[in-house]
């Protein structure tokens, strides 16, 4: 199960070190907020490629089966489209 932690962006800027090493072969994640909303995320590569990899294989899987994707299908389309924007 990961963690997650919420750092400013000047926290960021004085920690980088500690908080890149805090999520370094974790599936902890960090988010940088700026003025306290925010903005982006700090995870480590493997997590990254998990999730791009997850993606591609909801993306075939509703291209392929239609039906499996049922009564949720404008929420993974719309969830699709978050995330694509990404990669």
């Amino acid at each position: 199960m990961s963690r997650q932690y919420t750092f400013s962006v000047t926290d960021l800027q004085a920690q980088t070190d500690e908080l890149v090493a805090a999520v370094h072969g974790s599936n902890d994640f960090v988010i940088i907020s700026d003025s306290g909303a925010p903005k982006s995320t700090l995870h480590n590569l493997r997590a990254s490629q998990s999730l791009q990899r997850a993606v591609s294989i909801l993306e075939r899987v509703v291209a392929e089966r239609a039906d499996a994707a049922g009564e949720r299908r404008a929420e993974i389309d719309e969830v699709l489209k978050q995330l694509c924007v990404v990669h």
